[in-house]
């Protein structure tokens, strides 16, 4: 082959290698040149409720219809043409959607926040008297729509050398005059709703001065408490009473109740939320009412003593101490806690007074008998009855009633009860010295159960005379097996 049909052959190669190049540089030019491209206007939106605004989307590269949507129409819905209106407070998705010939399908978004202004503020109280140097309670406060995303406020004073006001909304009065305190809605727009409360720095209450600062009253009874507010140009002088313990006493416009023995406060403090106030202690007494002797009479050997019972009504008395008194010492004596000493033959008269002052007395005839006093003989039993022989009676007397003592054991010695018991006086004991057969009688509950018992003389009396009590310290109380007679 010839030199030129190489060369020939090698040209067509190359022309074929260059247009090959060229077509894809065309091609990956034509590519780049017609992707499309979507984008917004901007990327977020703050709208306030029932406001709207305009989005604009821009396409290029292809042309194609936009489609707007929104991903919470409750939030923020959007027209045709990418006006979005804000309907209700929160966060909503506005986006921009493009399907182009080939199928591509291409978005651009939009935040929006929509949110809910105030539209009015209010608060309680409108007006406030405050005495100087009083911090008030927080000014209370209410924010409409409660949809707003503002729930919040700001307080402001118009003169803090008047009052002054804390984030809390408590007021302070600083000095004498007026103020005007506002609540401001903490929002971010131009014209932001408030409301104000008028304040009065007045002059507060310093002391209070009572007429008395302790007191006694009776149960049931009652006393008066006078208060003097001081300065006299505190501008408010009401007084609040109030009792520490109204299981004592009570209080009412100053007018103390007594209500039960004890001791308490009674407090007045002042009304205008100053700290001022003063205490009396009021002690109430419960008076003993009356005193009465367990027995009308006593008994007592010479050289013996006895304890006087006596009953104290009410039993709660306030002081329940007592003065005891003998009206012949050369008789009988009687010492400070009622125990009665017989002296000599014969009888006395034994005083005793309330020491509380209100006058309650009682007397009881005493009468001091021989040393030698009526003594148990002989007990016996049979079921529940025992059978008791006395010694010791004095010729000539006879008796009319007697009572006793009786303690039942078991058989570990254990008291299982005690009683005192009335007996049934036969008609042969007519003052003689006591013979079998001739015995007193009387019933004892739970004798059966015992395995040993006590009897000791609680009362006698006398044909002509009164009840004779004996002392425990006079009785017999001998052991005895329970037995069958």
């Amino acid at each position: 082959m010839s030199h030129s049909f190489f060369v020939r052959r090698l040209s067509l190669l190359l022309m074929v290698l260059l247009f090959g190049c060229l077509c894809c540089v065309s091609a990956q030019t034509e590519e780049a040149a017609e992707a499309p491209t979507l984008s917004i206007s901007s990327s977020e939106l703050r709208l306030m409720v029932k406001k709207s605004d305009k989005l604009t989307a821009t396409l290029t590269g292809t042309t194609a219809r936009i489609k707007w949507t929104t991903s919470d129409t409750k939030v923020a819905i959007v027209s045709s043409n990418g006006t979005v209106t804000a309907r209700g407070s929160g966060e909503a998705t506005i986006t921009a959607t493009v399907t182009t010939k080939d199928g591509t399908v291409l978005t651009a978004d939009c935040a929006v926040t929509v949110w809910q202004p105030v539209t009015t503020v209010k608060v309680s109280p409108t007006r406030l008297s405050l005495g100087r140097g009083i911090t008030s309670e927080p000014i209370s406060f209410s924010i409409q729509p409660e949809t707003s995303d503002c729930q919040t406020v700001i307080w402001t004073s118009s003169d803090e050398s008047v009052a002054t006001v804390d984030a809390e909304g408590r007021v302070t009065g600083v000095g004498l005059g007026t103020a005007t305190i506002t609540a401001i809605a903490d929002e971010d727009r131009e014209k932001q709703r408030s409301a104000s409360v008028a304040v009065t720095i007045v002059q507060p209450v310093e002391e209070i001065r009572l007429s008395a600062d302790t007191l006694r009253v009776d149960v049931q009874k009652s006393a008066k408490l006078t208060a003097e507010v001081l300065p006299e140009s505190a501008a408010v002088k009401t007084i609040v009473w109030t009792s520490s313990d109204t299981s004592v006493a009570t209080v009412k416009n100053g007018t103390v109740v007594g209500v039960s023995g004890g001791t308490c406060e009674i407090i007045a403090a002042a009304s205008d939320g100053s700290a001022s106030h003063a205490i009396c202690t009021v002690t109430v007494i419960q008076p003993v009412k009356a005193l009465q002797f367990a027995s009308s009479n006593a008994m007592v050997s010479r050289g013996k003593s006895i304890s006087l019972r006596i009953i104290t009504t009410p039993e709660d008395a306030s002081d329940a101490s007592l003065t005891w008194e003998s009206s012949d010492e050369s008789i009988a004596t009687v010492d400070a806690s009622g125990t009665v000493t017989g002296v000599n033959t014969g009888t006395a008269t034994i005083s005793v007074t309330a020491n509380d002052g209100y006058g309650a007395k009682a007397k009881v005839k005493v009468t001091v008998g021989p040393t030698n006093p009526l003594k148990i003989a002989a007990v016996s039993c049979k079921n529940n009855d025992l059978y008791i022989d006395f010694k010791n009676v004095t010729s000539g007397s006879v008796i009319i009633g007697c009572s006793v003592v009786v303690i039942c054991y078991d058989d570990n010695g254990d008291v299982i009860s005690t009683g005192e018991y009335d007996c049934s006086i036969p008609a042969l004991l007519n003052g003689k010295t006591h013979r079998a057969g001739k015995t007193v009688t009387c019933t004892v509950p739970d004798l059966t159960d015992s395995k040993s018992f006590e009897v000791g003389i609680s009362s006698v009396t006398f044909k002509g005379n009164s009840v004779t009590l004996i002392d425990e310290a006079d009785r017999v109380m001998t052991r005895y097996k329970t037995r069958r007679k």
